[in-house]
């Protein structure tokens, strides 16, 4: 008996590890993946058993991490990297938090850039691809190093720390080429020109750049702003990036005139030239500083009627911004449709970039039993704007061949305190952090709380999930670990 006890268990033990394994995948960039749906296909996590969330492993570093960790397999090792605001960055590994390497950046002599968004901060996530990480830091850096040991194989520096240029963007890699944005340092002081720039992905050189401001479009001539903070989005299929852009220069510290042309915008490129295809300005004249920091989502919206065998699909992309509203924008292979949305949520503000999956409704359209199948958006948005927020919304497009779309639930989660990193999604769970010091855990369907952690100092970045951990950095200096049970 005791033999076949033995094999029993072994038994269960083999089905546990090979259902975890089928659920389990890497996060290996900024929001997933290049449409930055920031929602994960993993299993292991769920409403039944997010409560039993335990912490598995801590691990400390000398200052501030607001960044989204990123979790790739290297070499059959599952690896956590992510940096700090103090210039370091780390490579540990995932499963026991002990330290794999790490590297300090480039100090740069006579940083002009302010205390508080020094030249050593790293506030760009980690994008992990074919062995290489990337990612960027306001010494106006973007760096590659060999995910195994962190040997550079290339940097190249895209502009001037000491005139306030910073990378704060993510690097979204894809065939063989790293899209940064640049945007100043922080606080508009001063503001910068804004670019969207394209590296080779294997030597780090140039290969395009585009100005986010047309200075032939304000009245001096002389003119700034239109930074790009956000992450941009990438429709492979159809070879372009979207991108948001921040305010223009009349709440610049020192102000400048005002450019027409493209602050406060939702842009397409091609993703090879970096031509403008075209664009969708959010708000004109901006002298409120209504950044899109937060950044865009792109998904497919479906109609399948198997009665008619009528089959159509519908390409978006939505981004919020510090204004309080949403905007949804359909999209072709020519960039951006005219057929757009915008609502308002709250009047908090949004900083960190949203999450979407798609729901599926089905209705019978015959007695055969043959079905209409409809897939739609939802999107998942924390607020927090300067010192204001701590709501989550569910905005859910209302149709699947329409942008507009109304919230299914709202909940305060932390009023009046700001929420300003991104929120993450898997199995019906959603994660987001807030300045109140916590993480939180929801339920993606109506919007109940399952969970929490408090820290010792607000939670800024956003939630990583990979092979059933979640994996995410505070104020505090601290990278936390947690899985079921702790296992």
């Amino acid at each position: 008996m005791s033999l076949l006890r033995n094999i029993l268990q072994l038994l269960l033990l083999l089905v546990f590890l090979l259902a975890t394994l089928a659920a389990a995948e890497d996060w290996p960039k900024y929001r997933h993946d290049i449409n930055n749906t920031g929602a994960s296909g993993e299993s292991t996590i769920t409403t039944s058993n997010v409560g039993s969330l335990k912490l598995k492993w801590e691990f400390q570093v000398g200052a501030s991490i607001t960044t989204e960790p990123a979790v790739a397999t290297v070499n059959g090792t599952s690896i956590v990297f992510f940096g700090d605001w103090n210039g370091t960055f780390y490579a540990l590994n995932a499963v026991t938090g002990q330290k794999i390497w790490s590297f300090q950046i480039d100090a740069i002599s006579g940083c002009k850039q302010s205390a508080m968004y020094a030249c050593k901060t790293i506030g760009s996530s980690a994008s992990v691809v074919n062995g290489i990480v990337y990612f960027g830091a306001h010494n106006a850096f973007v760096y590659a190093l060999d995910a195994t040991n962190g040997a550079v194989v290339w940097k190249n520096q895209v502009a001037d720390p000491n005139q306030n240029y910073a990378v704060w963007t993510s690097p979204a890699v894809y065939n063989g080429l790293v899209y940064v944005g640049l945007a100043n340092a922080g606080n508009d002081a001063p503001c910068v020109v804004g670019q969207v720039i394209a590296l080779n992905a294997s030597t780090g050189a140039s290969v395009w750049s585009f100005q986010t401001i047309d200075e032939t479009s304000c009245s001096s001539g002389i003119c700034t702003g239109a930074g790009v903070w956000a992450s941009p989005a990438l429709n492979a299929a159809n070879n372009i990036l979207y991108v948001g852009t921040g305010n223009p220069g009349a709440s610049c510290m020192p102000s400048t005139a005002n450019a027409t042309r493209y602050p406060d915008s939702m842009l397409a490129l091609n993703m090879s030239s970096g031509t403008l295809l075209n664009y969708y300005q959010a708000i004109t004249n901006d002298k409120g500083d209504r950044d899109f920091g937060s950044s865009p989502v792109l998904w497919q919206s479906k109609y399948d009627n198997y009665c008619t065998g009528t089959h159509s699909t519908r390409s978006w992309v939505a981004e919020a911004n510090k204004n309080s509203d949403i905007y949804v924008l359909q999209t072709t292979s020519s960039g951006i449709d005219s057929n757009n949305y915008s609502q308002a949520f709250g009047s908090d503000g949004f900083v960190g970039s949203m999450a979407v999956t798609p729901v599926v409704t089905k209705s019978k359209c015959n007695t055969a039993g043959q079905q209409i199948v409809q897939v739609r958006g939802v999107l998942y948005a924390g607020s927090g704007q300067g010192s204001v927020g701590g709501h989550m919304y569910n905005p859910t497009q209302q149709s699947w061949s329409l942008p507009k779309i109304a919230d299914t639930w709202a909940v305060s989660v932390s009023y009046p305190t700001p929420i300003f990193g991104a929120v993450t999604r898997v199995t019906g769970v959603i994660f987001v952090g807030s300045h109140d010091h916590t993480f939180y855990a929801y339920n993606a369907r109506n919007g109940a709380q399952l969970w929490s952690y408090t820290t010792a100092a607000p939670v800024d970045g956003s939630a990583a999930i990979s092979n059933g951990r979640v994996y995410f950095g505070a104020t505090d200096g601290y990278l936390r670990c947690f899985s079921v049970n702790g296992q």
